[in-house]
């Protein structure tokens, strides 16, 4: 009678617990990275930029009652840490699950004295809500960061602060440079009557590392087209074009690709060589044996 009585038990504590996850209400679950760390030692701040994650499993509407606030450590741990600066998140846009927003604001980490840097050489940044129940975990709410200022005399800009979390891990950037969409036409040049044949293509750049990769006028990327006798033998050659809008700073997150459209590589009517195309990045490329690509012939 025993045995039957805690079967029953175990049974009806199995149904209830089935019961209330399957009722479980998706919610939505914030986190917060901030990149683009600067010093400006006449406002005694350090300025940087947001961008919410929201990891849930419901979207969540960010409004006026957001707060970014920010804190000094003395350590690498999330606890007790001292509050530097806080300000609300001036837009309202509902933030989908699995989807992120940079905040177009600049926001800050304020500061007295370059004593109180060197003493504090870490920084939380935290997404703070006042609404209890709206998040399904709130633990994660706060990242963590070296700030790494001052570097010299209290001035001065060091390399970009790593995340702490994953400061451990090996953080590269690893560009992978891939063409399709290839259309070729016959091209005649008006004045002189010789042809050309023209390859219109659609060029893709995914950075498949684990750092962001940015492109502006002193990291561009160019494209180098060399005639080689065929995709299997690489020697000719070269002539160098870059892309349209260099004016235009691109970042490229790790795992996210900038597409290029309308790319154009020629050659002589007639020859059957084929077009050898590689990417050149001027910053840091952790593997350049993937910035390669082929038209045959």
């Amino acid at each position: 009678m025993k045995m039957i009585l805690s079967s029953i038990a175990l049974l009806s504590f199995i149904v209830v617990f089935a019961k209330n996850n399957l009722h479980k209400e998706p919610k939505p679950d914030l986190i917060i990275k901030a990149t683009q760390f600067r010093l400006v030692a006449a406002d005694k701040k350090i300025y940087f930029k947001a961008e919410i994650f929201n990891i849930g499993d419901a979207p969540c509407t960010i409004n006026g009652v957001f707060t970014v606030q920010t804190y000094l450590s003395t350590d690498d741990n999330i606890g007790n840490d001292a509050p530097s600066a806080g300000r609300f998140v001036s837009e309202i846009f509902t933030l989908q699950a699995g989807s992120s927003k940079m905040l177009n604001d600049e926001y800050y980490i304020s500061y007295n004295t370059n004593t109180i840097l060197q003493t504090n050489p870490y920084c939380i940044i935290e997404i703070r809500h006042p609404l209890p129940d709206l998040e399904s975990i709130y633990d994660n709410n706060k990242s963590i960061y070296k700030h790494g200022f001052p570097r010299k005399k209290g001035e001065g800009v060091s390399n970009q602060p790593g995340d702490i979390p994953t400061q451990q891990a090996n953080r590269f950037i690893d560009l992978h440079f891939s063409i399709n969409n290839i259309v070729s036409q016959i091209k005649t040049d008006e004045a002189t009557g010789k042809q050309t044949k023209e390859y219109t293509y659609t060029a893709t750049i995914k950075n498949i590392g684990t750092y962001d990769a940015v492109l502006d006028l002193e990291r561009p990327v160019s494209f180098q087209y060399r005639a080689v006798p065929s995709c299997q033998d690489t020697s000719g050659n070269n002539a160098a074009a870059r892309p349209v809008n260099q004016h235009v700073a691109y970042t490229i997150r790790p795992g996210k690709s900038l597409v290029l459209t309308d790319r154009k590589a020629n050659k002589p009517l007639g020859a059957t060589t084929a077009i050898f195309i590689e990417l050149l990045y001027a910053g840091e490329d952790k593997n350049r044996y993937n910035n390669i690509a082929c038209i045959p012939d």
